[in-house]
């Protein structure tokens, strides 16, 4: 069933090429293609404004080809830096029509290059950008078989006229996206950490929610059920948090996790305020600027709280891609307090970063939900 899809996809990206423009806008461009999450993106965007003031790409053009569930945020914090954006819904990309339509707007360019910073690669995504465009040098990571089979990738690999080698072991993305632009540049960049200046586009304040600063973030949502910690425990550690330390709660998430905000209202006993599923990412970032402490599941919010220097962050986590998104290095976090409530089977045989890392740095089956609620306080307890 697999190679029959394979090949059926294969088959459509044949049509589809047949009719792609011949004729091209020529000039110094720059492709860039970024199409996975947004945790992703928060880990890469700081080398977006790196690129387009080297001396080596200062006086390119720069398109993006970005996933349309991080538009918000960056069109607001890198707009300056990007010269037009092609923004790609994932759902919709396998579907030949729009499908169609996506590749025939990015190939309406001849490319002096197309980079394709993303180490686990997608066949029929990114790398078939990669394949329809046409630029003189097309550029990829070297890549991993997290996504793709051994035989997709010995296909996708002529697609590029270089591919970047990375590290074997698992190392913070942070940190690979740091290295495969260093090789690029031929420079060593000098950037620590994601940082996001909320400053910059913060005009309104949180007056649109009615919050003042000083209050507890709860994000109960997550794009996968095996990164959820049910509600319940959530609302047992926000009754803890407001009798305690008298902070206000803020419920937040996104539209999907509206079920989860309406399980946690049938436990929690008290006031509090319920965004979930109202903010855009640009406000959520405003909020977590503002707010005393975020306690979340394994989701893009740990990743926006450390670039907005949010100073105490709490991560409930079963131990999925252990090492690659999940814990943040000391060093970018030294400044912050920072800390992850692991499953017990990793806590209690954690043997450091990289031999962890072995074990899950791809796949964890644990439960998060075996994490109690006890374990989660001790830990707020620890930075407050």
């Amino acid at each position: 069933m697999r190679l029959f899809k394979e090949f059926f996809g294969r088959f459509i990206d044949y049509i589809i090429n047949l009719f792609l423009p011949k004729n091209k806008f020529s000039g110094d461009y720059l492709l860039l293609i970024r199409l996975d999450s947004i945790g992703d993106y928060i880990l890469f965007r700081n080398f977006i404004s790196i690129i387009k003031n080297s001396e080596k790409f200062k006086n390119y053009k720069i398109i993006l080809a970005g996933n349309i569930v991080w538009k918000d945020l960056a069109e607001k914090l890198d707009g300056e830096y990007i010269d037009k954006y092609v923004w790609i819904d994932l759902n919709k990309f396998i579907h030949p029509l729009y499908r169609f339509k996506k590749l025939k707007e990015l190939s309406s360019y001849d490319y002096e290059y197309a980079i394709s910073p993303v180490h686990s690669r997608r066949f029929f995504y990114g790398d078939a950008i990669v394949k329809f465009v046409n630029a003189k040098e097309k550029i990829g990571s070297e890549g991993d078989l997290s996504l793709m089979t051994m035989r997709q990738k010995k296909i996708a690999d002529k697609y590029f006229t270089k591919l970047i080698q990375s590290e074997k072991e698992i190392i913070f993305e942070f940190y690979r996206n740091k290295q495969f632009f260093e090789k690029i540049l031929g420079i060593e960049l000098l950037i620590t950490k994601p940082e996001i200046d909320i400053k910059s586009v913060d005009r309104n304040g949180l007056n649109k929610f009615d919050l003042k600063e000083g209050f507890a973030v709860l994000f109960i949502g997550a794009s996968e059920n095996y990164k959820i910690w049910d509600a319940k425990n959530f609302a047992t550690v926000a009754e803890y948090i407001k009798n305690k330390y008298n902070l206000e709660i803020v419920l937040c998430g996104g539209k999907n996790d509206v079920k989860y905000a309406d399980k946690f209202h049938s436990f929690f006993h008290g006031k509090y305020f319920n965004l979930t599923g109202e903010t855009s990412l640009i406000d959520f970032a405003k909020i977590l600027s503002k707010s005393s402490l975020l306690i979340t599941n394994d989701t893009f919010a740990q990743h926006l709280a450390v670039a907005v220097n949010l100073k105490n962050i709490i991560v409930i986590y079963n131990g999925n891609d252990f090492g690659r998104f999940i814990p943040y290095p000391d060093e970018i976090v030294k400044n912050l307090n920072y800390a992850v409530v692991f499953h017990n089977e990793i806590e209690k045989d954690i043997q450091g970063y990289r031999i962890t890392a072995k074990t899950y740095g791809f796949k964890s089956n644990l439960n998060v939900n075996d994490i109690k609620p006890e374990e989660v306080i001790k830990k707020i307890e620890k930075i407050l």
